[in-house]
């Protein structure tokens, strides 16, 4: 002990800052004597570093929270372990109150955001954060290795796809109160995707991409052969605008249109694969049919291919309406006025 405390506070910090090393280890390090209180208590970057050691999924959240500094990070430790206890004191609860019953409701929790101090806004306290990632902690747990609680794992499945469904009503409810102009076709087909599959991160953000990427591959080939297209006068502003907004109008004249129709069909169904469901797939395959599977398979139902047509389309500024029979529907690319 005595050679120890002759070390710099900055070489201990350096040693206790190792990932071998728990919060927990260094708390009760902090406590063997008033020096290394003193040296460990007041180090907000140890704290901060054993912080992201402990939680790593949690660094993008905090990040936006503590950039302004003057946070206290062993508080917000405590803050992070105290959520734990919450939560399973809450599971606990649940299970007394409806230890009678086969399964559990969303009905059984509708005091849960009164409990954890939820709302309804468009930015979340961190705690709220930090409630998300016990969870997904919780249900990261092998339901082989015999220190699971399989309860726990019970609960916690329910309560996020409680979160998860508040969540999205909440983002459907701004979504229709936007301008009937911006009520694009994948964002709903996202929206079914993440509706139905409640337990699943479905990004928003890596279904436009991928959209955009087919929209790049359809641009390349059409300026390569059809190099005097108007489309190449074209802003990057009126591509961005086209990019989350339907069009009123073709933005092209009858011959330039199918230029990009041709393409985009060569790029999909040949280049790329993308093809509909046959007889078997369709009856075996129905979890497989979201916008999130058939732009990864490249297998899905005509509905789903035709959003993610009309969408590449709409892209490049070729206008589609969809039309239902009684027992198909279509798409059909809107002439240009006065043309």
């Amino acid at each position: 002990m005595a050679n120890l405390t002759r070390l710099p506070d900055d070489v201990i910090c350096l040693i206790l800052e190792d990932k071998n090393i728990s919060i927990k280890d260094v708390v009760n390090f902090s406590l063997t004597c008033k020096l290394f209180y003193t040296t460990v208590n007041n180090n907000n970057a140890l704290w901060r570093r054993k912080f992201f050691q402990r939680w790593p999924a949690l660094k993008t959240n905090c990040d936006r929270y503590w950039r302004e500094g003057g946070v206290n990070i062993k508080e917000e430790i405590i803050k992070r372990e105290r959520c734990r206890e919450k939560l399973l004191d809450y599971f606990t609860r649940l299970y007394d109150q409806n230890y009678y019953k086969g399964d559990l409701s969303f009905s059984d929790m509708l005091n849960f955001k009164e409990v954890f101090c939820i709302v309804e806004e468009d930015t979340y306290l961190l705690e709220y954060y930090y409630l998300q990632d016990e969870i997904k902690e919780i249900l990261r747990g092998n339901e082989w290795d015999r220190h699971t609680n399989l309860r726990n794992k019970y609960y916690a499945r329910k309560v996020s796809m409680y979160l998860k469904e508040c969540h999205l009503r909440n983002k459907w409810q701004k979504f229709i109160n936007r301008p009937a102009a911006q009520h694009v076709s994948e964002w709903a087909a996202t929206f079914m995707a993440q509706w139905c599959k409640p337990l699943e991160r479905i990004s928003y953000s890596h279904i436009v991409a991928s959209l955009d990427n087919i929209a790049q591959q359809v641009l390349k080939i059409l300026q390569e052969e059809y190099p005097r297209h108007s489309i190449f006068l074209v802003s990057a502003e009126q591509f961005s605008f086209w990019r989350t907004n339907m069009n009123n109008d073709n933005q092209w004249d009858k011959t330039e249109t199918q230029q990009i129709l041709n393409i985009i069909c060569r790029v999909m169904f040949h280049n790329l694969g993308f093809r509909a469901f046959n007889d078997s797939e369709r009856a075996s395959s129905h979890y497989k049919n979201f916008i999130d599977n058939v732009l990864e398979d490249k297998r899905g139902d005509v509905l789903i291919l035709t959003i993610i047509f009309e969408s590449v389309a709409r892209r490049l500024g070729v206008s589609c309406d969809y039309f239902t029979f009684s027992n198909y529907f279509s798409l059909i690319w809107k002439e240009r006025w006065q043309v």
